[in-house]
């Protein structure tokens, strides 16, 4: 009984060891892109994102993550979202487009090609390039 609970051990040991060099493969290939990338969860905040689309805007990963994607857009720019990009996302799971987001300095138009995604659980895949 003793060595078969072992084993086990063992094979699950290896395997979470393969899952996180699995992870680390994935991270670093997102943030080897020359797109930005983002993954948001279901209320809109960034939970991952790569350094080209904080950049993008200005920021750093780390002022991102945990704050609604709404801070990149003014109210007009949020509108357009909200009348283009959501109703097709809800149709039929994509959206891509052109847009416009504001620089942290709050003056500087980001002109963007914008890719989304929806997650089943609510989240969404953001890749997007500057135009």
């Amino acid at each position: 009984m003793q060595k078969n609970y072992l084993d086990q051990i063992r094979i699950l040991s290896k395997e979470v060891g393969e899952l996180l060099k699995f992870k680390d493969l994935l991270i670093d290939a997102l943030n080897s892109s020359s797109e930005g990338i983002a993954l948001l969860d279901a209320e809109g905040k960034y939970i991952w994102l790569n350094k080209v689309h904080a950049e993008m805007f200005g920021y750093s990963q780390e002022e991102l993550i945990g704050v609604s994607w709404k801070i990149l857009y003014i109210k007009e720019d949020l509108a357009f979202f909200y009348e283009n990009a959501f109703p097709k996302l809800e149709e039929t799971g994509h959206w891509s487009g052109k847009a416009e987001g504001r620089h942290k300095d709050g003056v500087t138009v980001v002109k963007e090609k914008v890719y989304l995604t929806s997650l089943k659980d609510g989240g969404l895949i953001c890749t997007c390039i500057k135009r």
